[in-house]
């Protein structure tokens, strides 16, 4: 699929036609709505901060990163206890 913003042509390979289809009503929708499109990537700002939210996983990782140096001793063992099931149990 090959779009234009601002005189720059932008590209995105998809599997099947239409995915691309989809993907070009997404980008029509949303300068219809009159979305700001971003330069560098060429996507809507809708669906520029998809592209930037993070994942669950990436939540979780953050959280657990922050908390994981202050937290009690037998809080860091129920948590991998609960978190962790499918780890083999060492010892």
């Amino acid at each position: 699929m090959r779009w234009t913003v601002a005189a720059r042509e932008k590209s995105k390979t998809f599997r099947t036609s239409a995915q691309a289809n989809n993907w070009l009503s997404d980008l029509r929708q949303a300068a219809k709505k009159g979305e700001l499109f971003d330069l560098e990537t060429g996507l809507p700002q809708s669906m520029l901060k998809a592209k930037e939210a993070r994942t669950v996983y990436a939540f979780v990782r953050a959280y657990i990163d922050m908390k994981w140096p202050h937290a009690a001793a037998k809080t860091r063992e129920r948590a991998i206890r609960e978190f962790m099931p499918v780890m083999p149990q060492c010892g």
